[in-house]
């Protein structure tokens, strides 16, 4: 009977492992509302960055990324598990030399979930590393936002080393007289992560997010904070009006300030008649006398003005010359004039200035330790909670060994008779003198492989 001289590569095992779904809610965290808060709360320290005089610290604000940690897990165990799968049996059906070898490979998908107490407004992306003996997975999970749950999960292969696994078998005349049956079985070792307080595959993790303007695992972000400094007006100088009669005899002085004007600049006439004046100008028959006028004011005159109004209602335009006696306009002078209005805008507005200056955060929040140490309440950073399921192949102490089974002791255990008949003769008789007739024959000296193909045990 031919073997075939092919040698296989074999494939252990592939096992996947699934998610289970989440279906818990999780409270969504603004991390960028979070941050901001806590500079808010930091003022004192911020204003040390006032860019001048008379600037106070209004509000903080932030619009770069955000990162996470690497994260960390909880009491976490690993259990390990063995994996065996076996050949077929192969029949060395007469006297030969044989040469029997087997290749395995494990390779298997490992799945990751995060299962978060609370989800953040931003995509965040977490890396975690492991090493599986001389293999390496590395975990790269995106939370996605907006979502009223906040697990992910993400399924990388991991590949491990091969083992080759090789023997040498002489059967011949006399030591053997009968066929001989070969069995492959490969061993390797699945590790479980289990959770040591519970032995759940639920394990507990936590990692931290943070500004980052890297994008890496370095807290550098920078944040916009707004100073203001207010207005201010500068008063000017006040104004004085001066009624004269013909022979230059001062009937009424009336003083006119800014604060009107400062007050409702796009209307600030003052207007003055009978019934509010308090000099008894217009409000006796003093005013009948009145022929000249005289503006006293040492600014500038465009920022004043004088109007007068007559016993009919009618108005001036505005008059502006100052420190020069002027005669009374025709028609407002003596019995005709009814009242003046006074204008005085010479004041200087300076109005509120804003300036926005750009900080380090960690001038203003603490740079917390990444080793699970308690947050402070100014720590820039926020920790995300939740629970991680994950099952991982973490050996490649893979081993592969032989069995060797006679004709008669296969027949003994049935169910191969198949097998048996390949190598002619129903029974052990017929089995031996096939046997025999082939001792002393070219094919037992030769060597001959064996083809053995592992399947799942």
């Amino acid at each position: 009977m031919n073997l075939s001289s092919k040698v296989y590569f074999v494939s252990l095992c592939h096992i996947a492992f699934s998610m289970f779904p989440i279906t818990a809610q999780a409270d969504e965290v603004n991390v960028n509302q979070v941050l901001v808060n806590k500079l808010n709360a930091q003022k004192d320290k911020i204003q040390a960055y006032s860019p001048g005089a008379g600037y106070t610290f209004q509000s903080a604000s932030y619009g770069g990324n955000f990162g996470a940690s690497s994260v960390k897990y909880l009491h976490l165990k690993v259990e390990p598990e063995n994996l065996t799968a076996a050949s077929t049996f192969i029949g060395a059906c007469f006297p030969a030399n044989y040469s029997i070898t087997a290749n395995v490979t494990a390779s298997t998908d490992v799945g990751y979930t995060f299962q978060s107490n609370t989800y953040l407004n931003t995509d965040t992306t977490l890396t975690a590393d492991a090493s599986y003996g001389p293999a390496n997975v590395k975990l790269v999970a995106n939370v996605q936002t907006g979502r009223s749950e906040s697990s992910t999960s993400t399924t990388q292969n991991l590949t491990a080393n091969s083992s080759t696994a090789s023997m040498s078998k002489n059967l011949k005349c006399p030591n053997y007289d009968q066929p001989q049956f070969f069995q492959a079985v490969g061993n390797v070792t699945k590790n479980v992560w289990k959770n040591d307080t519970n032995n759940s595959n639920l394990i507990p993790f936590y990692y931290y997010s943070f500004a980052t303007k890297s994008g890496g695992l370095i807290m550098d972000a920078d944040f916009q904070a707004t100073f203001s400094k207010p207005g201010s007006i500068t008063q000017g100088q006040n104004f004085k009006i001066i009624f004269y009669d013909k022979n230059n005899k001062v009937l009424a002085e009336y003083d006119e300030t800014t604060i009107g004007c400062q007050g409702n600049p796009n209307s600030c006439g003052h207007q003055i008649y009978g019934a509010n004046d308090t000099k008894g100008f217009f409000s006796t028959d003093n005013y009948k006398n009145a022929t000249k006028y005289n503006i006293s004011f040492g600014g500038n005159p465009n920022n004043i003005g004088v109007r007068f109004n007559n016993r009919k209602g009618a108005w001036t335009n505005t008059y502006n010359t100052v420190n020069q006696q002027q005669a009374l306009p025709n028609g407002y002078s003596g019995a005709d004039l009814g009242s003046i209005e006074l204008t005085n805008k010479d004041y200087i507005t300076t109005n509120a200035e804003t300036r926005v200056v750009t900080i380090p955060v960690n001038k203003v929040l603490t740079t917390g330790a990444s080793d699970g140490s308690p947050l402070k309440p100014d720590d820039q950073r926020y920790m995300v909670t939740g629970n991680f399921d994950s099952s991982s192949l973490n050996s490649t102490a893979m081993d592969v060994r032989y069995n060797m089974f006679s004709w008669d002791q296969l027949n003994k255990q049935g169910g191969y008779t198949d097998l048996l008949n390949q190598c002619g003769g129903a029974t052990l008789t017929e089995a031996k003198k096939n046997w025999k007739n082939a001792c002393g024959s070219s094919k037992s000296k030769s060597t001959q492989p064996l083809n053995l193909n592992l399947i799942k045990k």
